[in-house]
This record gives structure tokens, sequence and C-alpha cells, in this order.
């Protein structure tokens, strides 16, 4: 669905590493976020574009920065 630009995916960078490399989806956070497991949000580089995708990804990486 992140792909097609139709949301977001918290998934493992293995499972996103292809489109990653070539630019279908971008990955918000410099950092990964601190746990045992890794979870990471990419989309499309145009989905910010969207107030709704831009709202949860806002959201979503200020509860990751919460200790």
């Amino acid at each position: 669905m992140a792909r097609a630009g139709l949301g977001f995916a918290l998934v493992r960078e293995s499972f996103a590493a292809r489109d990653l490399a070539e630019k279908r989806l971008v990955a918000p956070f410099r950092r990964p976020a601190a746990s045992r497991f890794a979870y990471y949000l990419v989309y499309p580089p145009d989905a910010l574009d969207r107030a709704s995708v831009k709202t949860v990804r806002d959201w979503l990486r200020a509860e990751a920065d919460r200790p």
C-alpha cells in the first residue's frame, strides 16, 4: 500500500530495502527507534504533500521520541 501511495508501512528495513534504495519509499527517521525490535515508517517521497500522511508521521515521530 505504501509503495502504491495509499498509506505508510511499519516494517523491518530488510522488507523495504530495495524500495528504499530505488527511492520508491523514504524513511522519515534519521535513526531507528530504540527497541529490541525495529520498526520503520516508509512512504512514497511525495506522500507528505497529503496532510493526513504528515499528521500520522508527525504523531509517530513524537511517540518514538518519548522516554
